[in-house]
């Protein structure tokens, strides 16, 4: 091999590396990734109970109710005409208000 055909697999070698090392941190990313959603979008298509997912809006007038332990009931609207149920387990988060 010349030193220019050395040069170029030195090159491709390394983007090949490169390449394959963004592959796997974009799919361990993908298995740890919880989706932002707005009631909105729960209503057109909803998820499993049993998926964790980040949902966004405003939380309901007098919907809090307060269950045994760490559990909380609530709805969450984004001002139109759709709220979602929501059952929280756990310390709230400090924007919950």
């Amino acid at each position: 091999m010349t030193r220019k055909q050395k040069r170029l697999a030195v090159i491709a070698g390394g983007m090949g590396f490169i390449l394959a090392a963004v592959l796997l941190v974009m799919f361990a990313f993908s298995q740890s990734v919880a989706y932002f959603y707005m009631p909105a979008d729960l209503a057109k298509t909803p998820v499993a109970p049993e998926t964790r997912i980040r949902l966004g809006g405003l939380v309901g007038a007098g919907s809090v109710v307060r269950g045994a332990g760490s559990t909380v009931e609530f709805t969450v609207t984004d001002g139109s005409a759709n709220a979602v149920k929501v059952q929280y387990t756990g310390i709230l988060p400090d924007l919950f208000r």
